[in-house]
């Protein structure tokens, strides 16, 4: 108790009534609403956005198609409703995307490399 800023109760100024004394009450510290995010405020800004629509574009994805993706999944209208948390995720989603696309790109390139060495 001291150690979060509370004086010990003496034991004379305990209550002497079982029932009272058998059920501890909790100590809560006043809840601030301004502490709490709102749902507004987990949504993405502006320039993170920009900085998803820039990798959408250097990945080289059909951003429509991302979007729809994005309309599916979670039921949002467009990318700046995301939260950051579905950012992240599509972020990483479209690391997998861009890496599948390219698979096939590469495997051709040392298919032809292969092909001149023999």
């Amino acid at each position: 108790m001291s150690l979060a800023g509370y004086e010990p109760t003496p034991l004379e100024e305990m209550p002497n009534d079982p029932v009272v004394s058998a059920v501890p009450q909790p100590i809560r510290p006043p809840v601030n609403d301004n502490t709490r995010p709102s749902a507004a405020d987990s949504r993405i800004t502006p320039k993170q956005r920009i900085m998803l629509e820039t990798r959408i574009t250097e990945s080289g994805l059909d951003r429509e198609r991302v979007k729809s993706w994005v309309e599916r999944s979670w039921k949002v209208d467009s990318f700046i409703c995301l939260s950051n948390d579905q950012l992240n995720k599509l972020l990483i989603k479209i690391g997998q995307w861009e890496a599948a696309e390219k698979a096939p790109a590469k495997a051709k390139v040392v298919q032809e490399v292969s092909d001149e060495t023999l």
